[in-house]
């Protein structure tokens, strides 16, 4: 004697839309952090009073990224923790005015913070000299103009 379930027709209909929707939920994770950073730097046509300009893209964990910040923007270029940094945790560029750079920074997993320092000759105001990726909505691609005597992140 067979019983027949009732609904079993539609089992798998339901099947294939959970598949499906969980598809979807994976790639909105996978969106929300992307595999790598593309970083462009745009010299403005005259920079750091014709001087060539030392910039680091840092790609660190978050206790590095705390002891990078705290030495700061006017002490990074001549401290001994810059010299430490290695491979993908630290991409060094000279750029004088008029020049495009562009850098490529792979998120591995320990990557939470990625920090940009400028060491201008004549500027101390550290704000002006830095900037700190926003970690919690990071995007594919980001522009960085290099000004005359400061560092902007395009929006």
């Amino acid at each position: 004697m067979k019983t027949k379930i009732e609904g079993s027709r539609h089992l798998p209909i339901l099947l294939i839309l959970l598949l499906v929707w969980g598809a979807g939920c994976a790639s909105v994770q996978m969106e929300s952090r992307p595999s790598e950073i593309r970083i462009r730097l745009v010299a403005e046509g005259e920079i750091n009073d014709r001087i060539l300009l030392p910039v680091d893209i840092l790609a660190v964990d978050e206790t590095l990224a705390a002891q990078v910040l705290e030495i700061g923007a006017g002490d990074w270029f001549v401290h001994k923790t810059r010299d430490r940094l290695a491979g993908d945790e630290i991409y060094r560029f000279d750029i004088s005015g008029g020049d495009r750079k562009e850098v490529t920074v792979p998120l591995r997993k320990p990557v939470l913070r990625i920090i940009i320092f400028a060491d201008y000759d004549r500027t101390t105001e550290g704000r002006t000299r830095q900037i700190v990726l926003p970690r919690d909505k990071w995007k594919s691609e980001y522009t960085v103009r290099v000004r005359q005597m400061e560092l902007e992140l395009e929006p």
